[in-house]
């Protein structure tokens, strides 16, 4: 039980990890395109 506990936490983190990069992913494009206006 602990080692499938284990996992669902890891692919929560991946989960979290992935939605946070999008969001700087995002973020950082639209820096740079009011940047460049």
């Amino acid at each position: 039980k602990n080692f499938s506990q284990g996992n669902s936490t890891n692919k929560e983190v991946v989960i979290v990890g992935v939605f946070f990069l999008k969001i700087m992913l995002r973020f950082n494009a639209k820096i740079t395109i009011t940047n460049r206006f």
